[in-house]
């Protein structure tokens, strides 16, 4: 979402445009049925992080942090393309959204690689993602929001929890 202007301006077909999101004036829209659409991708993320202990032999070490961590990461990525999709009116929130999402969709797989590949190859792959977004001013500037958009974030998880005791 934060090429798309550039994107659009090229004729790339990225994700985003292909799911319908248009940049209009400063800001960005997204098609009603675009929140659905990636849900499968999504779905499949977690069943990759909930089925991947299967694959290491041993039994229980050090990698059941990384396993846990990629189960949170991935919770939370969920997490965060809901709310981003609720900001999708606000642009600044929805990029500052936009890349904790990116960041939360990564640590799975860094926490995957430290699984299978051990801690050194886990701090490696971590670098690898971390270096590149904190060399780009817009992430910098969007994890620099993120307190932020954490308590906005828990403030809705209470909402939601609340309203779902309610119905029970």
């Amino acid at each position: 979402m934060r090429d798309l202007a550039n994107d659009s301006a090229r004729g790339a077909r990225t994700a985003a445009i292909a799911f319908g999101a248009r940049v209009v004036g400063d800001g960005v829209t997204v098609r009603p049925g675009c929140g659905r659409s990636p849900g499968p991708c999504r779905a499949r993320w977690a069943l990759l992080a909930v089925a991947s202990p299967f694959g290491v032999r041993g039994g229980f070490g050090l990698w059941f942090l990384s396993y846990l961590v990629g189960l949170a990461t991935t919770a939370a990525a969920v997490l965060l393309l809901r709310e981003g999709l609720r900001s999708a009116d606000r642009p600044a929130r929805f990029l500052n959204i936009g890349a904790a999402h990116i960041l939360c969709l990564w640590l799975p797989l860094t926490a995957m690689t430290a699984m299978y590949g051990g801690f050194g190859q886990g701090l490696v792959s971590l670098a690898a993602m971390a270096v590149p977004m904190l060399g780009n001013d817009a992430f910098r500037t969007a994890f620099a929001a993120l307190p932020g958009v954490v308590t906005d974030i828990r403030a809705a998880v209470g909402r939601e929890l609340t309203a779902l005791r309610e119905r029970s």
